[in-house]
């Protein structure tokens, strides 16, 4: 990072096949993007082995029922409904070339057994109100519950649980569930989620957000 006084280091593949273990992994974002569930389960478990000893893991998920409309849409009723038309009108900004650049997206099915969900995105650039040029691709997303989290963290390795409701550190809703004694580590308290690795730790932290 330019001015942090730190060096950026990219390892081709080390995703499978790290060269060292780290004391912090952040995984933002991407758990159960474009993912089968087992894949979920061995990411986690090599994260859980890619750790050092105590070392801590940040993860967070978006729950099911964060985005109202993508919940709505989990009834028969609702899927029935699928695919979405495209949207009149998406998100756009205007890039410093003076090109402006819009996002659309609509739902195209639902499997709520799977807890899957399937996106379409389109992206498209302008000049001068001229279409340029469009993309579309499909994204998958599988939704986890925090309890399912819980288990899968248990079953990865991890010793133990807390839930965080929130990013906002003063506002967030905690749940802590303790699976060893936790006088011999404190819990950390950060303004972020910590997954602290089994081996030495007595506690481990995920986020879901509202």
């Amino acid at each position: 990072m330019p001015g942090a006084g730190l060096a950026d280091s990219l390892f081709p593949g080390c995703a499978r096949d790290p060269p060292r273990r780290y004391r912090t992994i952040v995984a933002c974002g991407v758990f159960g993007l474009g993912s089968t569930r087992a894949q979920d389960e061995e990411a986690l478990r090599r994260f859980h082995r890619s750790l050092e000893p105590g070392g801590t893991l940040a993860l967070d998920i978006e729950v099911p029922w964060a985005n109202m409309r993508h919940w709505s849409q989990w009834t028969r009723a609702e899927r029935e409904r699928l695919p979405e038309p495209w949207p009149e009108s998406g998100e756009r900004k205007r890039a410093d070339d003076g090109c402006e650049c819009e996002l659309r997206t609509r739902t195209l099915e639902i499997d709520p057994l799977a807890q899957t969900l399937v996106l379409e995105i389109r992206a498209e650039k302008f000049r001068d109100g001229r279409l340029l040029a469009a993309e579309e691709y499909a994204l998958s997303l599988r939704e986890y519950f925090p309890t399912e989290l819980l288990h899968l963290l248990e079953r990865s390795g991890f010793t133990g649980v807390e839930v965080l409701g929130d990013h906002n550190a003063l506002q967030r809703q905690r749940r802590q569930r303790r699976l060893s004694d936790p006088s011999r580590h404190p819990v950390p308290t950060p303004g972020y989620p910590l997954i602290p690795d089994g081996r030495l730790s007595t506690s481990a932290t995920a986020r879901a957000w509202y």
